[in-house]
């Protein structure tokens, strides 16, 4: 087998008289020939290397690959944009960041902002209009009620008045609030000292 301007020739002897594609005269039934696995062309020996012309099946070829390479290539640059644009979409969309309820408290909290707005709206709210309400964080509000001041919330918390809503739904959502933290505010990994603190202070309190 020998290469030669992208042809693979092979050795072979042909049985009929075949004409020599290099210098156009006959290759004999005993003639050394040669033939392009690829393409089919057919010379002699003595004149394999000395064709100027290249193997049409490999120029073929070769385009081909580049033509796949260069689709792959763009394929993956525009999956790889998606994928940027979807990140940027979720990352920014007004809906997921305007939403305060089930999400991680890290997401509603800040430098400028140590406590969540909706946090110290409600429990301000409470603290001025409900300490003295019977009942008080242990009664439930109404169950519309809940869910229209939760979806409020959930939308715009600076916009929501809270003077439409009773103080036992305030409470609730409150406690919904607490409830839907992915991670509670006792962290479980801490839970273990909380207890032991609650111990210490009960132990404190009421000594042996």
């Amino acid at each position: 087998v020998e290469e030669h301007n992208g042809h693979i020739f092979k050795s072979t002897q042909y049985s009929i008289p075949t004409y020599c594609e290099y210098c156009s005269s006959l290759i004999w039934m005993m003639d050394r020939a040669c033939v392009c696995k690829l393409c089919r062309y057919a010379c002699h020996r003595k004149c394999c290397s000395k064709m100027t012309t290249k193997c049409s099946k490999k120029v073929r070829f070769n385009q081909i690959f580049v033509l796949f390479r260069d689709a792959a290539s763009l394929i993956c640059s525009v999956l790889a944009a998606i994928f940027v644009l979807c990140v940027l979409l979720l990352k920014y969309d007004p809906e997921l960041s305007s939403r305060q309820f089930g999400v991680e408290l890290s997401r509603l909290t800040s430098e400028e902002r140590a406590v969540p707005q909706l946090v110290e709206k409600l429990i301000n709210y409470i603290e001025m209009h409900g300490l003295y309400t019977e009942g008080i964080y242990r009664k439930s509000g109404s169950t519309n009620k809940i869910k229209e001041l939760r979806q409020g919330l959930d939308t715009d918390v600076s916009s929501v008045i809270l003077d439409d809503y009773n103080i036992h739904v305030i409470a609730s959502v409150l406690k919904q609030w607490l409830r839907d933290l992915p991670s509670p505010l006792m962290t479980f990994e801490l839970y273990e000292e909380f207890l032991r603190a609650m111990g210490m202070l009960f132990i404190s309190v009421f000594p042996a």
